[in-house]
């Protein structure tokens, strides 16, 4: 059999495909579909689709043998699996030339990734031996804030910087493991080897003659040792134009983004000990796997060719060449376990390759945690802050002026000219209020020469600055309009003087001296504010945990990630500072490949138990414990993971998604393993949250090398909210000295369920046809020992629930399973509302990947008019985000702006953005009942399209934005349009009230009125019992049953 190279295959096909696309303006311009947007402002061309077609074989790392480093694959299922591939190939060519192959998954996944007409896409799917086909998504990119050389202050950067504040340093010089002979690749932007830092040849002159796209000159070397290019400098996954989809690799990895390059030199650069500090491995051998184009987004496709590559660097089918370790700080947010992820990072550590991914950006909000770190083997990494003095010592501006003399942290914009820049800045300061309006004669001349004091609010903070800027003001102070920490100001365009935001307080103090006499604004005072207390602290922007819909444990540990000093890509020798947990995540890395060199054989699972089991607790400002779900198991000790005696397993462990009405007891089994030569005696100890209650059952004495089952009991209590996040801890602690042993974290997620239950509804009429207008008494009781809520509805009917299907497709998402819906007409402040209710089969943890859309139909044309989504503030351009809501569109608005949009971007205005506001024709908030089946949306009634009789045409669906899902829109009741009257006295129930509480261990009489139209009530119960197994029903929803009390037609 010849040499088969799945990149080399890439080539081809790629080459092929720019080719076949340029042909015609029409497929030059085809567009993607993407599942996450709205129904409106979808692709206007969607004659093609970028999906990966899942075969039936296992992959290969599936059948491997991994023994003693050594991993095998028997020539019969390797041979398997290329006929079946070849097999498959040649069926899709054979439905239709207009399908090309563009790679070919084997070691992580068994799948093609194809181009394909989208009128096709069924047929695909329904080919035998084609276990799913899932539309590719894609990753933004990283955009972090950088500012060139080490920072002010930081003075000796070889003793205090990140790398030895997590022990690899010591780990280094007193065990001498410092990643020799371990191979990390780097799935980025790619690496600037021609850096200093990859003894590269350390000039920007070396860098600039580079073709990235052309020969690689210096390149291989001896720091960044292989790579590939698996995309070109034009890929992006998210451009409107269907070309720049296409990936055309080439073999130079030269970083165009700077992202990948500082990532590398956190990892395994080697410092010069003033301009840079060398990496936590810094004789591991670099790849650089280029993922990403010189702008733009990657693709899930792009991102598992690189994984294959890890597995098999030259493509021959045999992975002795493999790398050891990956480095992925790339992601989106709401990471979920159903992903192709999970699969491919499983089997990668199957074959023991270690994968450290970024937590991602997205802050502290519950359930962010972003994908693929959320896959099962990744170890997914926050951002802490370390002890170097830039991260904790700050300077100070000084405000002087009559009884007032304080100093205030120098908060820069991140667009004005920095401090750094300027000399001698102390001058009398001037309020000049929001600057909305024009300043006085007077104030003008006032300001003039001097600093600006300027009020936040109702303009952009460019706006104002530009203002001072036009008024001859030389620096602009920032008052914070409400309490609260200040912080740096965004901004779209560069200001030429410097600018600070102070907190609102401190401004209020300073216009009070004011208007009593000066005050002066020293810029450049020298002095600086200390605040230690933010060592070993999380940064602001890491995103919290657990993993969307299930809860697992995620992130799982913590690293250095704030003001981090690596290489600057095409800056000879030059660092820069960069701040995410994408500076977070290789240092993580760079702990495996000191965990890689010391123990070799180990199983993934086994390093990360490692890592996580000797991390250090973290702690905010005030000294409180920060949530599992926000640290993972804590910061990160390289020494003390390599100088471990044992571990857990699970390493962090997580009860999930918990209701409880009162109390609840769950039992559990973990591992407990010895790792060293000698016999341990050993005691368990535990401290939790109240709520948790937990109980630890285990032997005494662990031989060496000794794994033992340990029986944990927790005893849940309902939380005093609707939802809490309980957390504790085990210790194993060596009983003779009380050293700690190894750690174990654990949480549960619990919700305060509800027992609510319909007693019947009493019509006070004869029968059905003399119902209209009549009362109707509703009987909810609730058997709980809380309060709890129930919303009523005109029933709108059921949807079928997806089959449950075995093998491969079990990993399939099956969120956002439309199971019925409801609709009503309410009065809230003076206002005739139209709310519709939505209930899913299974329930989600948080609702921004169910987006609810009921289109319109006003004319009755058959084409939607209106469009009543139900997203998430920033999931729409042109909204303002924030929280859910009710938008209502106009749809052929939408379209036109839709299509404006790609016109631009065909004719090569890139710069071209999406927004929708001009199609916004309401909003209003949505009810998102998080851990719920439940979410209701809401609109005027007089901002609606009907028909001339007050008739309502539309279609109600629920839209998955994950990729994974194995149904994208799920329409109630099919393509068919429905139809409901919005006259007044026309629906099934009348007077319904927005919601009904109940209070504990009481029966709820509610009243009701008939009305014109016999139709079902439905009540839905958010906080009931809810249902994740397939097929069974949860007690969330109660259909309605009319008892007639006079009886007799």
């Amino acid at each position: 059999m010849s040499r088969l190279s799945s990149f080399g295959v890439l080539t081809i096909f790629a080459t092929s495909l720019l080719l076949t696309a340029g042909c015609s303006q029409q497929s030059a311009q085809s567009l993607l579909l993407k599942a996450s947007d709205i129904w409106s402002n979808r692709p206007q061309n969607r004659d093609r689709i970028m999906a990966i077609v899942r075969l039936s074989q296992p992959a290969l790392l599936e059948k491997a043998h991994l023994e003693e480093g050594r991993l095998t694959v028997s020539p019969e299922d390797r041979e398997a699996l290329l006929v079946e591939q070849t097999k498959k190939e040649e069926e899709l060519k054979a439905l239709s030339p207009d399908i090309k192959i563009f790679y070919h998954y084997r070691w992580a996944l068994n799948a093609l990734a194809i181009i394909a007409p989208v009128a096709l896409e069924e047929k695909i799917k329904g080919m035998e031996g084609v276990s799913y086909i899932e539309r590719e998504g894609n990753f933004g990119r990283p955009i972090l804030a950088s500012h060139g050389g080490v920072p002010k202050g930081d003075g000796d950067i070889v003793t205090a910087n990140s790398v030895s504040f997590i022990g690899a340093a010591r780990a280094q010089e007193e065990l001498g493991i410092t990643g020799k002979g371990v191979k990390v690749g780097i799935l980025d932007t790619g690496i600037d080897y021609t850096h200093a830092m990859f003894k590269g040849a350390g000039t920007k002159e070396a860098y600039k003659s580079i073709d990235p796209s052309g020969l690689a000159v210096g390149f291989p070397n001896e720091r960044v040792v292989g790579g590939i290019d698996l995309v070109g400098t034009a890929y992006d996954a998210a451009s409107p134009i269907f070309d720049k989809h296409i990936p055309i690799p080439d073999q130079n990895p030269l970083d165009e983004g700077g992202h990948g390059t500082h990532v590398a030199g956190t990892v395994a650069g080697l410092g010069d000990g003033v301009k840079h500090y060398s990496g936590v491995a810094p004789d591991a051998k670099l790849y650089a796997i280029k993922v990403f184009g010189a702008d733009g987004s990657t693709s899930d496709s792009v991102v598992i060719a690189a994984l294959e590559y890890a597995v098999d660097p030259n493509g021959d089918l045999n992975a002795d060449d493999r790398l050891d370790v990956l480095n992925l700080s790339l992601g989106s947010s709401y990471g979920k376990a159903h992903i192709l992820y999970s699969e491919a990072i499983k089997n990668l550590a199957l074959g023991g390759i270690a994968v450290s991914a970024s937590a991602g950006n997205a802050g502290h909000s519950s359930y962010i945690v972003g994908s693929p770190s959320t896959s099962d083997a990744a170890l997914s990494v926050a951002a802490s802050i370390d002890h170097m003095p830039h991260n904790w010592q700050f300077d100070a501006v000084k405000f002087s002026g009559g009884t007032l003399e304080v100093l205030a942290e120098a908060i820069e914009g991140a667009t004005t000219l920095p401090l750094s820049q300027v000399q001698n800045l102390k001058e009398e300061l001037v309020a000049v209020g929001t600057l909305t309006q024009d300043l006085s004669d007077e104030l003008k001349a006032r300001v003039k020469g001097k600093i600006a004091l300027i009020d936040r609010g109702e303009i952009s903070f460019v706006e104002k600055f530009k203002k001072a800027i036009e008024y001859g003001a030389i620096a602009g102070i920032m008052v914070n309009n409400r309490p609260g920490e200040p912080f740096k100001m965004g901004g779209d365009a560069p200001i030429t003087i410097p600018g600070v935001m102070i907190e609102f307080e401190l401004g209020k103090k300073i216009k009070e001296q004011l208007s009593q006499g000066a005050v002066v604004a020293d810029l450049t005072s020298g002095e600086r504010i200390k605040k230690p207390e933010l060592i070993d602290t999380l940064t602001d922007f890491s995103s919290q945990g657990p993993r969307s819909i299930d809860g697992a444990f995620k992130p799982e540990v913590a690293l250095p990630g704030a003001n981090i000093i690596s290489a600057a890509m095409g800056e000879g020798d030059e660092s820069t500072t960069m701040s995410g947990t994408s500076m977070a995540a290789p240092h993580m890395t760079g702990v495996f490949a000191l965990l890689k060199q010391a123990f070799p054989f180990l199983k993934i699972e086994e390093l990360k138990a490692l890592a996580m089991g000797q991390a250090k607790t973290l702690k905010d400002v005030a000294g409180k414990t920060a949530l599992w779900s926000e640290q993972g198991a804590g910061r990160v000790d390289a020494y003390l993971s390599l100088k471990a005696s044992a571990y857990f397993l699970p390493s962090g462990f997580s009860l999930g998604e918990v209701q409880v009405l009162k109390r609840k007891k769950l039992a559990w089994e973990v591992t407990f393993k010895n790792l060293s030569s000698r016999a341990l005696n050993v005691k368990f100890e535990s401290s939790q949250s109240a709520e948790l209650g937990l109980e630890v059952q285990g032997p005494s004495t662990v031989a060496a090398g000794e794994s033992v089952k340990l029986k944990i009991y927790s005893t849940l209590l309902a939380p005093q909210e609707q939802s809490a996040e309980l957390n504790g801890i085990i210790l194993a602690k060596d009983a003779d000295s009380d050293a700690v042993l190894a750690r174990l974290p654990v949480m549960a997620l619990v919700t305060r369920g509800d027992a609510l239950k319909q007693k019947g509804l009493d019509v006070f009429a004869a029968g059905e046809a003399d119902e209209a207008d009549a009362l109707a008494q509703l009987k909810i009781q609730n058997a709980g020992p809380v309060a709890g809520e129930a919303y009523f509805f005109n029933y709108l009917g059921r949807d079928s629930e997806l089959p449950y299907e075995t093998g491969i497709n079990t990993s399939r998402s099956r969120l956002c399973d439309l199971q019925s819906a409801g609709y009503r007409i309410i009065e809230k402040n003076n206002e005739r509302l139209l709310q519709f209710a939505v209930k899913l089969y299974t329930p989600v943890t948080r609702w921004q990947g169910c987006e609810l859309s009921v289109l319109i139909d006003g004319n009755g044309d058959g084409t939607p008019d209106q469009e009543l989504a139900g997203i998430l503030g920033d999931n729409l351009s042109g909204l303002d985000g924030g929280d859910y809501q009710s938008v209502l569109l106009d749809v052929t608005k939408v379209k036109e702006l839709r299509k404006a949009y790609e016109e631009a971007h065909g004719r090569g205005e890139d710069s071209a953005k999406e927004n929708y506001a001009a199609a916004i024709l309401e909003k209003r908030p949505m009810k998102a009942f998080n851990q719920s089946t439940l979410s209701i949306v809401e609109v005027s009634l007089d901002k609606i399209s009907v028909s001339p009789v007050g008739e309502l045409n539309f279609k109600l669906q629920v839209l998955n934005e994950d990729q994974s899902s194995r149904e994208g829109d799920d329409v109630l009741g099919g393509a068919e349009w429905k139809s409901v009257t919005l006259l007044e006295g026309g629906q099934g129930f009348l007077l319904i009230p927005e919601v009904i509480k109940v209070p504990a261990q009481t029966t709820q009489v509610i009243d009701l009125k008939l009305g014109a139209k016999a139709e079902k009530g439905v009540i839905y119960y958010p906080y009931n019992s809810w249902s994740k197994a397939p097929g069974v029903a949860d007690q969330q929803s109660d259909l309605v049953t009319k008892n007639y009390v006079y009886g007799g037609l």
